[in-house]
């Protein structure tokens, strides 16, 4: 499995929004709104990172928001045939490994009802605080990652 950065192509289009509708719910219209953010030439405040099996599918990504004082990671998502094999830790290791001597934090909202990308980014050496929201979409855990505190190692 190895996560690559993503110069985007109609294929990695096709695969990546199948993902983001079966496993996040999400509309295709906007994770190819976000998607077009990532292509070459356009606002360089987006990118993507895919992960891929040994025969070179996609089987998961990762959208990510980037400026001068953080990184917001919008998406993880792996397809659910492979998860629990390390992808998704592939896909924040090569996030966190990316800016190693930066001073921005790397920030991931999770969803309440979220349990399993909670254990994700805590296990990755994130630290939560709970977020209280008043709209319809439910409390959030904002996961904040500090790169110059060194991270937790991965379990081999």
């Amino acid at each position: 499995m190895k996560a690559r950065w993503m110069q985007i192509s109609p294929q990695d289009f096709e695969a990546v929004v199948s993902l983001a509708v079966t496993v996040l719910k999400r509309s295709p219209m906007k994770t190819l709104g976000l998607l077009k953010r990532c292509l070459p030439g356009g606002p360089r405040d987006h990118a993507a990172v895919v992960v891929e099996d040994d025969e070179g599918s996609i089987i998961g990504y990762t959208l990510y928001r980037h400026n001068d004082k953080e990184i917001k990671i919008k998406h993880v998502a792996v397809h659910e045939n492979d998860r629990r094999q390390g992808a998704a830790k592939s896909l924040l290791n090569w996030i966190i490994e990316s800016y190693p001597d930066t001073k921005k934090l790397i920030l991931a909202d999770v969803s309440e009802n979220n349990t399993a990308a909670q254990k994700l980014f805590a296990s990755m050496g994130f630290k939560a605080q709970l977020v209280r929201n008043d709209k319809d979409d439910g409390d959030k855990y904002r996961f904040s990652f500090d790169p110059s505190k060194g991270r937790v190692k991965e379990k081999v």
